[in-house]
Parts: structure tokens; C-alpha cells; sequence
């Protein structure tokens, strides 16, 4: 809570400030729109409803920001360190180095992120990628941009889901730099690599929507367009995801850091694959 002015003078707490920005905002679109020409009608509908909505759209920023924050504090520390105290001890030490001035992109974008999302759970990802970029001095690339579209686009349990069918991909890589992922006739996730097929016991229910979202934002592509699968059956571009280790790696170190740890203990089954 803060106190603005005398100290007998009314508390205007956090929340307020945010639904009088609202307010202000929303009266200072009226008046454009009044100052661009709108019709008398619009204009009145505007003047009408024009604090009840302004106070709506800053109540709801501030709810949601004050919900979200402390997960992304936490994924943002994580990246530091396991053990809270030592984490905020070392995010305050780098925070006393120079940071270039161009990565305030990075700030900037992770917030819009944290608030996008769909999902809450996904928080926490965004604040440890902030973490690892800003403090690695890195700017926001394709990845960052790429990957940060992608979890903001994640339903509620997809992340899971996602973390699941790369590490299918992570198992399969070990026989080879590339693997290939496919939904098969069965309803399967099955990873191809090198001779093997892996397949995942429970396939992931959105696995055809991450195939999408994957190949959308550049993370992923299209398996042999126009060839053919394993006993001559022709080729599903959308049921097919072609993946390589790097990128395999890049994505599970920010949406599962400690997947090293986990990967060991498995329940894929493994057959020779058809020739």
C-alpha cells in the first residue's frame, strides 16, 4: 500500500492507481476518436461506458499481473540457482553489472509474454528464459521470439504434453542428429531414428496441434514432403514433425531444465523399425 502527500491525506492503494490509469487511458481514446470525426451516436455509447470499461481493463491488468508476477519471479530466479536465498543472492550481484541498453527488448517482450499467456503454468518458462538471455547478455533472436509465441499459445496441460513429446525426440536423437515424430494409424507417437521407432505409451492429446505450433514458429519441420513412410504408405505432412538434436536440446533447457536428470528412467519401448 502507498501513501501519496500528507500523511493525513486518503491511501491510494496499487490498485488504484491502476484502474485510474485505465480510466485516463480510456477517457483519452474517447477523445481521439471524438477529435478523428466518430458519429454523435458512437461518441455518447463511448462517454457512457467510457469509466465503467477503463476501470474494468485496469482492475483486470492489475489482477493479472499481480497473480502472474510472482511465478515469473520464480522462474526467473531458477536460473541462478535451485536454493532461493543463494538464486536471489546471485540475481542481485548480476543485476549490480552494466546491462546494455538494448536489452531492455528483453524485459519488455518476457512481460508481454507473462501476460499473454493462456496458460498461468507457463509463467515461470518465460521468467527463466528472460533470465537466461538477459544475463547471458543475449539479445531476443528467432528462438526466443519463436519459442516465447508458442508457450503463450499453450492450453492449459499442453506444457506437459510438450515436455513429453520432446522427450521422445531426445531418446530418439541419441541414435541419430535427426529424428522424425509421426502420429501413426493407431494413434501412436512414434519417433524414427536410424533402424529404431520409439513410441511414447501416452501419446500426448494435442501432439497434432504442438506438431503445428512447432513448425509455425521455426522450431520444427515437415518430414519428406511428397515421400513415403516405412512400408511404402504415402506421407502425412501434418501427422510428420522432422526435429534435430540442437533444437531438441534448446527448447527442453528452457521449458525442463532439470529433463537430464529425468530422462534416464523411461517407459519407451523399443523395436528395430521397418526397412
Amino acid at each position: 500500500m502507498v501513501r501519496f502527500g500528507m500523511v493525513d491525506a486518503p491511501i491510494i492503494t496499487e490498485k488504484d492507481v491502476f484502474e485510474q490509469a485505465g480510466a485516463g487511458l480510456v477517457a483519452t481514446l474517447a477523445l481521439a476518436a471524438a477529435n478523428s470525426g466518430a458519429p454523435l451516436p458512437v461518441q455518447g455509447a463511448m462517454l457512457m461506458a467510457g469509466s465503467l470499461l477503463g476501470l474494468g481493463i485496469g482492475r483486470g491488468f492489475y489482477n493479472a499481473a499481480v497473480r502472474r508476477y510472482p511465478l515469473f519471479a520464480t522462474g526467473f530466479l531458477s536460473a541462478f540457482d535451485p536454493d532461493r536465498v543463494r538464486a536471489g543472492e546471485k540475481a542481485k550481484a548480476a543485476a549490480e553489472q552494466p546491462i546494455a541498453e538494448d536489452l531492455d527488448d528483453t524485459m519488455m517482450r518476457s512481460f508481454r509474454m507473462m501476460m499473454d499467456a493462456a496458460d498461468e503454468s507457463v509463467v515461470p518458462i518465460v521468467g527463466y528464459m528472460a533470465a537466461v538471455y538477459i544475463f547471458g547478455k543475449q539479445k531476443p533472436d528467432a528462438f526466443f521470439r519463436g519459442l516465447g509465441r508458442l508457450l503463450c499459445e499453450l492450453e492449459a496441460g499442453e506444457i506437459e504434453q510438450l515436455k513429453a513429446l520432446l522427450r521422445l525426440a531426445s531418446a530418439a536423437l541419441k541414435e541419430a542428429p535427426e529424428a522424425s515424430l509421426q502420429i501413426n494409424d493407431d494413434g501412436q507417437l512414434v519417433a524414427h531414428a536410424r533402424g529404431k521407432r520409439l513410441y511414447e505409451p501416452k501419446m500426448p492429446v494435442s501432439a497434432l496441434r504442438l506438431f503445428m505450433l512447432l513448425k509455425r514458429e521455426g522450431l520444427g519441420g515437415s518430414q519428406n514432403q511428397g515421400g513415403a513412410q516405412a512400408g511404402g504408405r504415402p506421407v502425412q505432412p501434418d501427422r510428420w514433425l522432422k526435429l534435430d538434436s540442437i533444437m531438441v536440446s534448446r527448447i527442453l533447457e528452457v521449458v525442463d531444465p532439470d529433463w537430464r536428470s529425468r530422462q534416464q528412467k523411461t517407459d519407451y519401448v523399443v523395436e528395430p523399425s521397418e526397412s
